[in-house]
């Protein structure tokens, strides 16, 4: 028979041993909740500071296409009129000249050639920033002269587009024309590719543009690849306005990018 003791002491051991485990199990609960309010807080701040460097690059991104509407307004407006006036001016210094020997003629032939070459230049580098064919003519006129421009004989390009292609808003016609442009530039330069396809579709609400090249093609996992080839420019054009751009490549199997925009 137990002791009175001996249950008070018994009694005592089991709280205090019931209590150690409700404090462990406390504890054990406490650092759980804690930490998943640290993996909470982390992934928040991790979406912030992502959301913060988008809002960066697509501020970036505005601001060049501003600086390059800038720049070809100047090249046409000023160093165009610059190179037009010497023209007028070429003409008028060949009605003053008497000497017409045949050395004096090849001289004016040459500075009339050069500033003819001069002004087309400036009419070509200006077309090339800000393509008047893209805000005069829509979409699809400007991706067919850009694929026109492109065709060679090293690298054959084909374009298809419907005739009533449905017109779309400027900022979506810019982002899927410099994406074009940053993928034939990548197939000039990178990919080694003797063919393009190019196609431009719209069903309902939903514009479609498709690109293929039969190059070498690269590795997707690389990242040093997407970063030379400037791939992350072209996803954030696209999530500018709220488009999907899709890759798809591997080593000697060219590259196919789809894109897709609500309109």
């Amino acid at each position: 028979m137990q002791l009175p003791e001996q249950v008070d002491i018994f009694y005592f051991l089991l709280i205090g041993t019931l209590g150690m485990l409700l404090l462990s199990a406390g504890l054990v609960i406490f650092f759980l909740v804690y930490q998943r309010r640290l993996l909470r807080q982390k992934a928040q701040l991790h979406d912030i500071e992502v959301a913060h460097q988008e809002e960066l690059l697509f501020s970036n991104i505005k601001e060049i296409e501003t600086e390059r509407k800038r720049i070809s307004t100047d090249l046409h407006d000023e160093i165009g009129s610059l190179f037009s006036t010497i023209s007028i001016k070429m003409g008028q210094l060949e009605l003053t000249i008497t000497d017409t020997s045949p050395e004096v003629k090849k001289i004016l032939d040459e500075n009339k050639g050069l500033v003819k070459l001069g002004i087309q230049s400036i009419k070509r580098i200006s077309h090339s920033i800000i393509p008047p064919s893209l805000e005069f003519f829509g979409l699809a006129a400007a991706l067919e002269h850009l694929c026109g421009q492109t065709d060679s004989p090293v690298l054959k390009v084909t374009y298809s587009a419907p005739e009533n292609f449905p017109e779309v808003s400027a900022e979506t016609g810019l982002a899927i024309y410099r994406v074009a442009q940053e993928l034939l530039s990548n197939a000039i330069a990178h990919s080694g590719a003797t063919q393009v396809d190019i196609l431009l579709q719209s069903h309902t609400s939903l514009v479609l543009f498709a690109y293929y090249d039969n190059g070498r093609g690269y590795d997707t996992g690389d990242p040093t690849i997407k970063k030379g080839l400037g791939l992350r420019n072209m996803e954030s054009r696209i999530n500018m306005i709220k488009g999907k751009l899709n890759t798809s490549s591997s080593p000697g199997e060219g590259v196919r990018v789809i894109i897709e925009v609500e309109i």
